[in-house]
């Protein structure tokens, strides 16, 4: 990364003939030297300048793109689960309690799933809504939790077990059941 004109601005520069032995040459080195070490420095800086904004720009679309902490999903939402499938409707909060080899467990906080559950996988798949539980295998149905804590249970394809307070329920393929939280009665 020298430049081609430096040995002819040195002779320029130094051309005393009363000049020391080896005085240009050595002069040329420390030169070419610093020279060198100029540009390794600057070559650092651009590189550090380069990582600094690549980090930038994607702590930038990170934070601009990420899915929001707060409130889950925004949208609406796609969940692949190992045996099952689930849309979650805007505004749903959704924990997933288990997904292993023994079963599925999911607690509907608030908000609409619609779940379409593998058939024959020998696997339990529960949804938790509060105090009801809704225990499937191999259906299509949805569940809806308001935010008075009431549930609703609708079924698409096959059979589902609703558990309340209540007691248990069974639901077929085109029903649908409201579940609604027991409050205490006054005396």
């Amino acid at each position: 990364m020298t430049d081609p004109e430096l040995p002819k601005r040195l002779s320029l520069a130094l051309g005393d003939p009363v000049a020391p032995y080896g005085a240009k040459e050595r002069v040329q080195r420390a030169l070419a030297g610093r020279l060198a070490t100029a540009s390794e420095r600057h070559a650092r800086r651009r590189i550090w300048l380069v990582a600094f904004a690549a980090a930038a720009i994607g702590v930038f679309f990170g934070l601009r793109f990420a899915p929001s902490a707060r409130g889950g999903p925004t949208k609406g939402s796609l969940l692949s689960l190992r045996a099952a499938r689930a849309v979650l409707r805007p505004d749903t909060e959704l924990v997933i309690v288990r997904d292993d080899a023994r079963g599925t467990s999911l607690r509907l906080v608030v908000g609409t799933v619609l779940l379409h559950v593998q058939k024959g996988t020998g696997r339990s798949f529960e949804v938790v809504a509060g105090s009801t539980h809704v225990a499937v295998v191999g259906t299509v149905f949805g569940v809806a939790r308001g935010a008075d804590g009431n549930t609703a249970v609708e079924v698409v394809e096959g059979v589902v077990k609703v558990t309340d307070p209540n007691g248990e329920h069974r639901l077929v393929a085109g029903e649908r059941g409201i579940f609604r939280i027991q409050r205490p009665r006054r005396l």
